[in-house]
């Protein structure tokens, strides 16, 4: 394919065109052709595993970690940047610190003053639970002893180790021996 145009004095610059728009052509005349063999012949659609379980898991994980990572770090951030670590100073005369004071970090500071239980107050549940539970025995205690006097005074009750019967039982071994008392005419 060849472009020319005879006009003195313009043969040098058409030359330059004529380049390009061959060039141009010849792209355009590729570029055809290769979407017609592409397009040539069946279609096929393959077949891949889903990726919905792999997205579904990542958005989580990412919905998470902003959710709970980035506010933690937020937090620490700040308690780091506006506090810092404590700094050992003598004690006041007559101050007796608490024991969250003793700590490092602002962080571990809250947590140990509002979730944590010192030393002494799990003494003190602990000492209290023991308590608790011998006064709940002597109740116990208390209340058998008061059973088993209104038992003796009473002398109508039914023994303090007797297990009940059921009824149901006892109602079909009684029809059952008046059945065979009839049928024998012992009746």
């Amino acid at each position: 394919m060849e472009l020319f145009i005879e006009v003195p004095g313009y043969r040098h610059h058409l030359s330059g065109v004529r380049e390009v728009v061959a060039e141009k052509v010849s792209k355009m005349d590729n570029f055809f052709r290769g979407s017609a063999v592409l397009n040539a012949g069946h279609r096929q659609f393959f077949l891949t595993p889903s990726r919905f379980a792999w997205k579904k898991i990542k958005d989580s994980y990412h919905y998470y970690i902003m959710w709970g990572l980035l506010p933690c770090f937020a937090i620490m951030s700040y308690a780091n940047f506006f506090y810092g670590p404590s700094i050992l100073v003598p004690i006041p005369e007559g101050y007796i610190p608490q024991e969250y004071e003793y700590y490092k970090s602002p962080i571990t500071r809250w947590f140990v003053k509002h979730y944590l239980d010192t030393d002494v107050q799990t003494y003190h549940e602990r000492r209290m639970q023991y308590q608790y539970e011998i006064a709940h025995l002597e109740l116990v205690k208390d209340f058998k002893r008061d059973v088993k006097e209104k038992m003796k005074a009473e002398d109508d009750y039914q023994a303090f180790y007797y297990r009940p019967v059921v009824a149901k039982n006892y109602r079909l071994t009684r029809k059952a021996e008046e059945d065979r008392r009839y049928i024998a005419g012992n009746e």
